[in-house]
């Protein structure tokens, strides 16, 4: 199982390459790995609070209405519906999978930015 850090955020190992702001869902373990979210996947379970290599630590804030640091694909407004992207960052052109909303604009894609996460049921 993955370790307990801070409330909502729990730390994983890295399976592949994971970037700060990513969201990310459960790896091939899925008692204690996590990788970056692929093809808009629903089955998303948190952010990565910093960027880890494959086999590395990483803390997961956990979704679950939280204002965490996510990724921004392209620039983002303020106030904007976010949808999670293959990348495994967030844009607000409407996608399949609403994951929050902006709390802080994005001028260009990798900005990291604070947003709220709106809880899902991962499949």
């Amino acid at each position: 199982m993955a370790m307990m850090q801070a409330k909502g955020s729990l730390a994983y190992t890295a399976e592949g390459a994971i970037s700060e702001g990513a969201l990310v869902e459960l790896g091939t373990d899925k008692d204690t790995q996590v990788t970056a979210n692929a093809n808009e996947s629903t089955n998303y379970i948190g952010v990565a609070t910093h960027a880890a290599a494959d086999g590395e630590s990483v803390n997961v804030e956990l979704i679950g209405g939280n204002a965490v640091r996510v990724r921004a694909a392209g620039a983002i407004t303020a106030g904007a519906t976010l949808y999670a992207k293959a990348t495994g960052e967030v844009d607000d052109a409407a996608g399949t999978n609403k994951i929050g909303t902006a709390l802080e604009a994005a001028g260009a894609d990798g900005d990291l930015i604070m947003a709220l996460i709106i809880p899902h049921t991962p499949v």
